[in-house]
């Protein structure tokens, strides 16, 4: 994501030297105006898709777009008759413990 960031070519800008990273303080550059002008148009596209986006999930209560299929289809098949009783093998114990509690008692 920070690589879509057009921070653009500051080289010609003034005051430019690298921050010193002992130092606590913030390094200000005047940034050459095609570069605000360039970062400006991206960060306002960048409101404009997230403004679309939110009223599309005010309205549909999804974040889909409306041209995006959101039906996934998989394939599931089993190897024996037998897996299905897998899925609630976790239940078997708590069962039979529950059974055995209300037989003793």
């Amino acid at each position: 994501m920070t690589k879509d960031v057009p921070i653009g070519d500051l080289t010609t800008a003034s005051n430019v030297q690298a921050p010193n990273p002992k130092t606590d303080h913030t390094v200000e550059v005047d940034i050459p105006t095609n570069e605000k002008e360039v970062f400006d148009s991206w960060l306002r596209k960048l409101w404009k898709e997230k403004d679309d986006d939110m009223e599309r999930y005010l309205e549909t209560g999804s974040l889909a777009s409306k041209t995006t299929d959101t039906t996934i289809e998989i394939p599931v098949k089993l190897k024996r008759k037998r897996e299905i009783l897998d899925a609630f093998c976790f239940f078997w114990p708590a069962g039979i413990a529950y059974l055995w509690r209300t037989i003793r008692g």
